[in-house]
């Protein structure tokens, strides 16, 4: 078995680039069945599946990508449907998919998350004393853990401006000993 076999294939995004006169060609993403070798799409397909990774259904993917305006909804249907067979555009658009999903990993809550874990482990492994007090410093900064938050509680209670001025009068009566 080959090494090539065993080794993940490496995503690239799609990139457009324009040539100058109006026109706009695709740059597909490398992924491919056979490794080492990527699958060539037209710029058709590829802004076909540009469409799909989009969030288009597969007939407004290809009405965009093709010149469907002759073509009826039902045959629009099917030829989106064949191009999706495709297993050239299909692979295609599960490596943009799986792009996807591997950038929606990186979001604000998971890189908070990551944050706190490592602070943990640094607070908990830290070679020197400096480090961990460091460490743990900042981690009680957290927002979850919130140890060096001055924190203010609102212990008013709903009175009316004439029920104020009547506890304001029995308190300062209680003060001066009245």
């Amino acid at each position: 078995m080959s090494d090539d076999i065993d080794k993940p294939e490496v995503l690239e995004p799609d990139v457009e680039v324009s040539d100058g006169k109006g026109q706009t060609n695709i740059i597909p993403i490398l992924g491919s069945v056979k490794p080492g070798k990527p699958d060539k799409l037209t710029g058709k397909q590829s802004a076909f599946v540009q469409g799909i990774l989009k969030g288009l259904s597969q007939s407004d993917a290809y009405r965009q990508a093709y010149d469907a305006e002759n073509m009826s909804p039902t045959s629009i249907w099917e030829e989106a449907s064949r191009l999706c067979a495709n297993p050239k555009v299909g692979s295609r658009i599960e490596a943009g998919r799986r792009l996807q999903e591997a950038r929606a990993v990186h979001t604000g809550a998971s890189l908070r998350s990551f944050v706190e874990r490592e602070l943990y482990r640094l607070a908990t492994e830290a070679d020197g004393d400096a480090n961990r007090l460091r460490a743990l410093h900042l981690l009680g900064t957290c927002e979850k853990v919130g140890a060096f938050v001055s924190r203010v509680a609102d212990v008013t209670e709903d009175m009316t401006p004439q029920q104020v001025e009547e506890a304001l009068e029995t308190k300062l009566k209680q003060a001066f000993g009245e």
